[in-house]
């Protein structure tokens, strides 16, 4: 078990919001490099007061929202980050891995409100234009691929979505370095196994390599 993973089990979303408040006007000057750790870490901390529970296929899955699920047709008109770092709502969430990046970014920056979200993955989707601003779009799809077995952006239309380039287009090497990890082919079992050992190593991996998530 990491030194992180210990440190975070400690932590309640309180805690994490009364750091968030101290340590904002710091995060605001730091790099986008540091800005990923710093967001790593506050995954790490929101997985382990079971606030976020990493799951596949599940971008964002409100489970405990004022009773409402955040996707509903009349939406629900509350601040994202106001309402996760509030101890009393209770909030808790099915996410993937840029789901729950996403989550613990908008947690430190925004209050984007639950109505404004979508449950896609596309490329374009509130969330990922959200994330483009401190991650690479590579390294995202690189993460995506690692934990769902799939990069979902590549099934874009690359025309109608600029954004996406051949940077994308993995080599056989790193498709194999990912599969001997998480076993993504069929009949395969990989060294980690279960969503939830699966985020632990993605936001440790940032944490361990200065921001930049390394296979």
């Amino acid at each position: 078990m990491s030194k992180a993973v210990k440190r975070v089990r400690a932590l309640t979303i309180k805690d994490l919001a009364e750091r968030i408040e101290r340590e904002n006007k710091e995060f605001n000057k730091m790099t986008k490099a540091q800005k990923r750790v710093k967001i790593a870490e506050d995954c790490l901390d929101r997985i382990y007061t079971s606030q976020i529970k990493p799951k596949t296929g599940a971008l964002i899955q409100g489970e405990s929202i004022g009773g409402k699920n955040f996707y509903s047709e009349d939406g629900v008109d509350l601040s994202v980050k106001d309402t996760i770092n509030n101890n009393e709502n209770v909030f808790s969430c099915q996410a993937c891995a840029k789901g729950g990046l996403f989550l613990s970014y908008i947690g430190r920056v925004n209050s984007k409100n639950f109505d404004e979200l979508t449950p896609d993955h596309h490329i374009d989707g509130k969330q990922m234009v959200a994330l483009t601003k401190i991650f690479s779009i590579r390294q995202l799809e690189l993460m995506e691929l690692f934990f769902e077995g799939v990069s979902y952006s590549l099934y874009d239309d690359r025309e109608l979505c600029p954004r996406i380039s051949t940077s994308i287009d993995f080599s056989q090497t790193l498709l194999k370095r990912v599969g001997s990890l998480v076993g993504i082919r069929q009949g395969k079992s990989g060294k980690i196994k279960g969503d939830l050992e699966k985020m632990i190593y993605i936001c440790d991996n940032l944490i361990e390599n200065k921001g930049t998530f390394k296979i």
